[in-house]
Order: structure tokens, then sequence, then C-alpha cells
């Protein structure tokens, strides 16, 4: 074998050879390469996880505070009805903020059905009379009810399709019912409730929630009702009908009541990211007010409430 011959073996071995370091050396390159993308997304997943358990921790703090804040304006004053503003969490780079809403302030659904399975006529027509005021269609109501109902009678079309056929356990299961879409839902929902037994607290009440009140309270008089109340908070049904006319004659078809017990608490944590975690329940504190003693309407007692609702996202 010529010199020549040897020469261009080795070159070509030694080729090979670098061939194939350049090959591992780009693999181990990949290799790390994943290895540092798969620990800084780990990293990442465990901030986050870190970060939400924080949050969670935070807002449900909130949603005690909350509590604390209800019983407290119940010793005080009826109105219950707060929002508070963002507000720094000791000295974690979070805030916290607080909405709290009677839910004697809305129209229970779920009373649409009696007990017994039947059309609740009087509060069907109460509920027709909000619907015209949203400018909603009167069949919501027929889909409402039938998803209720134990029969399988539809009042419209597809209403009883995969109906449930009992009370409604939350808010949000109405924009599950066939027919009640996104926009309609979004019109009702901040003027319904699926919890307590029906009364309308009229010291809170919307003028949606207010014309459910009888057959001839329409708008005019359900803005009477709201400016007589920023004067002076209605202590009993004389203190009522003498303050706003016309009212006395009419026949009632929802209960009126002078202070809720039960309230809706949307707790929600944000930090510096932009991550956020949010409580939302209900709570029952006290018992509700037939009547008002006004120099203390108070009935708190610092009671911290039962939790009938909790949904935290």
């Amino acid at each position: 074998m010529t010199g020549s011959h040897i020469q261009k073996g080795q070159q070509g071995q030694q080729g090979m050879a670098l061939a194939v370091v350049l090959l591992v050396m780009a693999l181990l390159t990949a290799m790390v390469v994943e290895f540092a993308y798969s620990v800084q997304t780990k990293t990442d997943m465990l901030n986050n996880w870190y970060s939400l358990q924080r949050l969670s921790l935070a807002s449900n703090s909130g949603a005690s505070v909350a509590a604390k804040v209800i019983s407290y304006l119940r010793d005080n004053d009826n109105n219950v009805s707060v929002e508070l503003p963002p507000y720094k969490f000791f000295d974690l780079p979070l805030t916290v903020s607080l909405s709290i809403q009677d839910e004697y302030a809305r129209f229970n659904v779920n009373k649409l059905v009696q007990q017994k399975g039947t059309l609740n006529k009087d509060r069907y027509e109460a509920f027709l009379r909000m619907l015209e005021h949203l400018e909603l269609e009167a069949e919501v109501a027929d889909r409402i009810a039938d998803w209720i109902d134990p029969d399988e009678f539809a009042r419209a079309g597809d209403s009883e399709l995969n109906s449930r056929n009992s009370m409604l356990s939350n808010i949000e299961e109405v924009s599950q019912i066939p027919g009640i879409d996104p926009d309609t839902y979004a019109k009702l929902k901040p003027y319904i409730t699926v919890h307590g037994d029906g009364e309308i607290n009229v010291n809170l009440a919307s003028v949606p929630v207010l014309v459910t009140i009888a057959d001839g309270v329409g708008k005019d008089m359900a803005e009477l009702i709201i400016e007589s109340r920023q004067k002076e908070r209605f202590g009993n049904v004389s203190d009522l009908n003498s303050r706003v006319p016309g009212i006395a004659g009419l026949k009632k078809q929802t209960d009126i009541i002078y202070m809720g017990n039960m309230f809706r608490v949307v707790s929600t944590a944000r930090d510096t990211d932009g991550l956020n975690r949010i409580v939302e329940c209900v709570i029952k504190i006290g018992g509700k007010k037939s009547s008002l003693n006004k120099k203390n309407a108070g009935s708190g007692g610092g009671n911290t409430g039962v939790i009938v609702y909790w949904k935290e996202s």
C-alpha cells in the first residue's frame, strides 16, 4: 500500500471521527437546551402554583373579612350592599377586592315553581314584568319554569330537553337552559338568585326587581321607592304605604322584607403578574326582617354566618 493511500485512509477516519464528535456535540447541546427548558417550565409551573396558592388563601381571607363586614353593617344599618376597591394584603405583592350584595335584592327564579311542582302563577306573572322591563322575551320564564318543574310538558319548543326537573343549584345553571343565550343570561344575572325564600328587600332592590312586587308597580313607582328610601330606609309596610302613593291598594305577588340575611360575596385576589383567584360564595347571617326598629336594625351580633354556596376559580 502506497503512502498516499494510507494518508487518504487516515484522513477519512479523521473526517468520520470529526463528524461523530460534531453529532455528539449537537445532541448534547439539544439535550442541554431541552433540559434547561424543562427545568424552566417546571420552575415556572411551581412558581405559578405557589402564586395561585397564595392568591387562594388571600381570596378566602377576603371572604372571611366580608362576613365580618356584613355582620357589622347589619348591626348598624340594613343596607348591606358594598363594593370595596382593591386593598393591599399585608406586605404581599397582591391586592384583594370585595363585592357584597344582598340576595334578597334579587328575584328568586326557583320560586317560579311551587314545592309540589306546579307553576306559581303570581311569581310567574311577576317575572314576566321583569323580563318586559329588561326587554327580554316572555319565553325565558317558560324555559326556566320547565327546567325546574318535574313534568315533561314543554311550554316553549325544546324547553324540556335534558331539563333538570328540580330547583336550580346556582345562577350559572340558567345559562345552560336551552334557548337562553349568553346575551339574555348577561342581562338577567344581576337581578336573579336561586337562594333564599323569595321575598324582596324593598330597601335594596333595583327597578327591574321592584316591578315584581305587584301588578301596578311600574318603572315610575319603582323609582319613587328608590328615591324615598335614599332619604330614609323603609321600616315596615305602613311606612312603605304612607310614603309611596298608590302602592297600598296593590295585590302583592312577592312578599316584602326590609332586611335580608343572605349575601353574595365575590372576593378577588390579584398579584402584580396578573394572576388572580376568585372566591364567590353566598353567606347566610342572622335573620330576615319583616319590619325594622330604625334606631337599631342590627341582628349580626358578630355572627360569621353559614356558607350556603361556594365556588373558587
